[in-house]
């Protein structure tokens, strides 16, 4: 019998499918942010709530329900706020590109799954 503690730190070995788009969204939104001209303020903006999507949807499973709703609510809210800064930043002028096309497709991938998760506390 081993001796030895529990590991302070337990990494699930699969995450949900909406963890794997939020991080897909993160690497267009990157490759996007690569060829953008718009101001950097629209362009970090962004870049930050791409990237605390997927933070937050890493730490959300692990919370307890009523506190997961929020999270989830907190999450379909920087999805839509992604998608309207898209649709800014094309008004600005942002090349057309193939990686806004796919981004638009996570962000309504993600939107579709998160929705209803969002809405079960109501």
């Amino acid at each position: 019998m081993d001796d030895s503690p529990a590991p302070f730190i337990v990494f699930k070995p699969t995450k949900p499918e909406r963890y794997q788009l939020a991080l897909d969204l993160v690497g267009l939104v990157h490759d996007i942010l690569e060829h953008a001209g718009s101001r950097y303020r629209i362009k970090d903006r962004l870049d930050r709530n791409a990237t605390a999507i997927a933070m937050q949807l890493a730490n959300a499973d692990d919370e307890p329900t009523t506190i997961r709703w929020r999270a989830y609510r907190r999450v379909l809210a920087l999805v839509i706020e992604c998608g309207t800064l898209l649709d800014i930043m094309t008004r600005q002028g942002l090349p057309p590109i193939a990686e806004i096309t796919r981004t638009r497709e996570t962000l309504a991938k993600l939107h579709d799954l998160l929705t209803p998760l969002a809405l079960r506390g109501n």
